[in-house]
């Protein structure tokens, strides 16, 4: 995997706002989502939907050395621009292991077998960044999903499986040309589908069986609009998704 990446700065797509419509496959559930990277490192990504006072926030690190996040704070984002953490991760440089705390839970230690690794239920965005630094769009290859994963004695984190990417054609999608993989594999229960980047590697959109989160029956993502902007109109964005001015 790692002949297959080369970390460039230049190809990231630094201070663009790419904004996606987030639904079950037969578009029931509808909400958006908007991922945002603020610099060279920070991904943040904000999950809302119209009408409601709040949303769920993820701000996430890469070390580009693994192509895999390294820090993970998330939480549920009120209309005010208070912060209701409820999970937090950490892994240090070289480490093998993940620091994890999630809120109603003992902190935890967590091995990490595998890397890159990315979560489904970050809505693979950390998938999309490093896309982006991609050498051929059309060699196969594999990651793990780690994911919080809901049990009879509560919520913990840990790698979940690995799935296959494998290139199959470029197409137009979502009314723009795109690079078409099928992903699948024990990560997603073997219930997978389709998963579309655009030339420059950035996500465009998925169609999945499984579900990503609780309350959804399927996965589909399709993003409806990107532009640049700066770390200050993010901020703004997202107060006024919320109804704030």
């Amino acid at each position: 995997m790692a002949n297959q990446f080369k970390y460039d700065a230049k190809k990231l797509p630094t201070h663009q706002l790419q904004v996606y419509e987030k639904s079950n496959l037969d578009g029931s559930r509808s909400g958006y989502v908007a991922v945002y990277l603020k610099n060279e490192k920070t991904i943040e990504s904000f999950k809302w939907t119209p009408g409601n006072r709040e949303g769920t926030l993820v701000t996430a690190k890469m070390d580009w050395s693994r192509f895999s996040v390294s820090e993970f704070v998330g939480g549920r984002l009120l209309a005010n621009g208070e912060m209701n953490q409820s999970v937090e991760l950490f892994v240090g440089p070289g480490s093998m292991e993940a620091q994890i705390e999630i809120r109603g839970v003992e902190p935890s230690t967590v091995a990490l077998a595998h890397f890159p690794w990315h979560s489904y239920d970050f809505d693979f965005a950390s998938l999309g960044m490093m896309m982006t630094q991609k050498k051929s769009p059309t060699s196969p290859f594999e990651f793990m999903i780690c994911d919080i994963v809901r049990t009879t004695t509560g919520p913990v984190f840990g790698e979940v499986g690995k799935v296959r990417l494998e290139w199959q054609k470029e197409e137009r999608k979502f009314d723009q040309l795109c690079q078409r993989y099928r992903i699948d594999g024990p990560g997603l229960d073997h219930k997978g589908g389709e998963i579309w980047f655009d030339q420059k590697g950035r996500l465009v959109g998925y169609e999945i069986q499984k579900p990503d989160e609780p309350g959804y029956e399927s996965g589909k993502l399709r993003r409806v609009e990107v532009k640049t902007i700066t770390n200050q109109e993010w901020e703004v964005f997202k107060r006024k998704k919320l109804g704030s001015s």
